[in-house]
């Protein structure tokens, strides 16, 4: 009786709104778990990430143990289970973007508490995929154009989902979460935002999931060579990245362990 009651919690309290029944079973697991089994609380210290410029320093200044990533981490970890259960080649795709935009923050001098926001947001970037009904998100080609709308959706249920959780620091999260693929010129989705307007680790986070995403195989594309999906993200720099953010990522991913393959 106790758990059908949290998981009727959990979908009443669910503000994403997932439109199959699997996804809304997935969805309400994750919520419950963070609210019903958690309770902890911490303030985010130093300035917020959402509103950081192109500015980067050579190295970060690390603190020894990041609260915000600690305690977010701690309390969403069923969010990275549900997201396997729903689909485990999303869940492995943003594990490596997690890696690629921990690697670019920390070169570009982010502090410790911006890191982890950047960690969580990146960790669960696609989480709002669970929301997406299955005939669109495991569709094996293209989609058409009502399809693309519905899939678009991804990033603010994953939004919500994020801001759900009854913790501070998950509302910043949320935001990145939201605007991770917006374009630099304004082009993106959802709030059609450019330039500085888009956070620091929303435009982080951006890049890594463009790289990782070219550089395994889907079903309506074979996985890329590094040099082809780094000819493809320079031409798409200044409109769909960064061009400050992108000279950092040249400079790191040569010696990166998520380096996609030669040939």
């Amino acid at each position: 009786m106790r758990v059908c009651r949290l998981l009727r919690v959990g979908l009443d309290d669910d503000p994403a709104g997932p439109t199959d029944d699997g996804a809304k079973l997935v969805a309400a697991i994750a919520i419950c778990h963070a609210k019903h089994c958690s309770s902890g609380r911490f303030a985010i210290m130093g300035r917020s990430p959402l509103n950081r410029g192109s500015t980067f320093s050579e190295k970060p200044e690390m603190e020894a143990e990041d609260p915000i990533y600690n305690a977010l981490y701690k309390y969403t970890k069923a969010l990275s289970v549900a997201l396997g259960y729903r689909d485990s080649l999303t869940r492995l795709h943003s594990e490596r973007v997690l890696g690629l935009a921990e690697e670019l923050g920390m070169k570009c001098g982010l502090s410790s508490n911006e890191l982890g926001i950047l960690k969580i947001s990146a960790s669960f970037h696609d989480i709002g995929k669970i929301g997406i009904p299955d005939p669109v998100l495991r569709k094996p080609a293209q989609f058409d154009e009502a399809e693309w709308e519905v899939m678009k959706q991804h990033s603010d249920m994953g939004a919500q989902i994020m801001a759900a959780m009854d913790l501070e620091g998950a509302q910043q999260a949320a935001q990145v979460i939201r605007h991770h693929h917006e374009c630099f010129d304004g082009s993106g989705y959802p709030d059609g935002l450019a330039g500085d307007q888009i956070s620091i680790c929303s435009r982080i986070v951006a890049i890594a999931d463009s790289y990782d995403a070219m550089a395994v195989t889907r079903s309506y594309h074979r996985a890329r060579t590094h040099v082809e999906i780094m000819a493809i993200l320079h031409e798409e720099t200044g409109a769909k990245h960064d061009p400050a953010l992108m000279r950092v990522f040249c400079g790191i991913i040569e010696s990166s362990k998520y380096k996609a393959a030669k040939a």
